[in-house]
């Protein structure tokens, strides 16, 4: 049976929050021992665990896979307006068409801004949260890496998860539609 608060709460449910109102009680109405409730919670947890770090993980691939779809997108369409024949669409259109690449290039910058910060704080905080469950330190994985990127500067930790060189390609696509859209640059006028 569904707990009516949630059914109508309009707040998203962290799964380990549902998790912990299973563990509260059983159905018998009982309180189970508190050794018993931390074992059964351990173990649920490492079950989970696998499941979280895998969702994570195929959204990673997700993320990346758009990301690169963006890539061929933009310089695709990119190579075809500096390569389009005098008199075509592209070559009367330019502002236009440089418009439109430059707001495609800036929705992909936004996709990587949001991207990636929504994926990371969402499915890392819940692996995190599940790994504090775990007696077992050396599997905490997730809480280590955070750990120790706490102690470099955010720059190199920007640098090492590829944040920074994942702007360049959309930065240098923004420019070279800004120079298309100013200056007539065809196979002609070379």
């Amino acid at each position: 049976m569904a707990n009516p608060s949630y059914a109508s709460s309009n707040q998203s449910v962290k799964p380990l929050s549902l998790l912990a109102q299973v563990l509260g009680g059983n159905k018998t109405g009982k309180m189970e021992s508190k050794t018993n409730l931390k074992l059964k919670q351990e173990v649920i947890m490492e079950s989970l665990y696998p499941a979280f770090v895998s969702v994570r993980n195929t959204e990673l691939v997700a993320y990346w896979s758009r990301y690169n779809i963006q890539t061929v997108l933009n310089f695709g369409l990119l190579a075809a307006a500096l390569s389009a024949n005098p008199g075509s669409f592209i070559v009367q259109h330019k502002i236009l068409i440089g418009v439109g690449g430059i707001i495609l290039s800036f929705v992909w910058v936004g996709f990587i801004l949001m991207g990636k910060k929504l994926l990371t704080e969402r499915w890392d905080s819940y692996i995190r949260e599940c790994e504090k469950g775990f007696s077992n330190n050396e599997i905490k994985l997730f809480t280590r890496v955070e750990d120790e990127e706490k102690k470099i500067c955010k720059l190199k930790r920007h640098w090492r998860n590829l944040n920074i060189l994942a702007y360049i390609p959309p930065t240098l696509c923004i420019f070279a539609w800004v120079f298309l859209a100013l200056f007539q640059v065809t196979p002609s006028s070379r």
